[in-house]
């Protein structure tokens, strides 16, 4: 199972189904194409985040667009690019 920076794996080969992260409680993922991925994420039922991951169609770049609160309830509103070396 991949994991990012900080060590929190994802489990996105299940989509639609509820995986806990360090922000919220829950994470629900939407495939909505090979290349564009729309997650939700929920502390105590309340949606926290929202956000999609889309992949380049060459598949060199991944760029991740989160809007929200984390944990500690502040603000998130992050655009971050990935490319591959």
């Amino acid at each position: 199972m991949p994991s990012d920076a900080r060590g929190v794996s994802y489990d996105s080969s299940v989509p639609n189904n509820f995986i806990p992260t360090e922000d919220a409680d829950t994470l629900s993922l939407k495939r909505i194409d090979p290349y564009h991925v729309e997650f939700t994420q929920k502390r105590g039922g309340k949606v926290v985040m929202t956000g999609t991951r889309t992949i380049s169609r060459d598949g060199k770049e991944m760029t991740i667009v989160t809007k929200g609160s984390d944990a500690r309830g502040q603000t998130v509103n992050n655009v971050e690019v990935f490319e591959r070396r």
